[in-house]
């Protein structure tokens, strides 16, 4: 939840306001997928299908950033 929400891996950046986003969309994610029938096996992959999307956004929006 805290990727999703924009604090870094490696540490040093980031908000609480931030984390507490990204736990707001991966349970929005996580309800809407229960709800719509999904089987179980596929909830999960779809939770870390939002979770690898958060990561590279923001790779590429350091890496845009560092060649400014």
């Amino acid at each position: 939840a805290v990727v999703i929400g924009g604090i870094s891996l490696a540490g040093g950046r980031g908000t609480p306001w931030g984390a507490l986003i990204g736990a707001l969309v991966l349970g929005i994610v996580t309800n809407v997928i229960y709800f719509a029938g999904i089987p179980s096996i596929w909830q999960e992959f779809f939770k870390g299908l939002v979770i690898v999307a958060a990561l590279a956004f923001m790779v590429l929006e350091q890496r845009r950033t560092a060649l400014a």
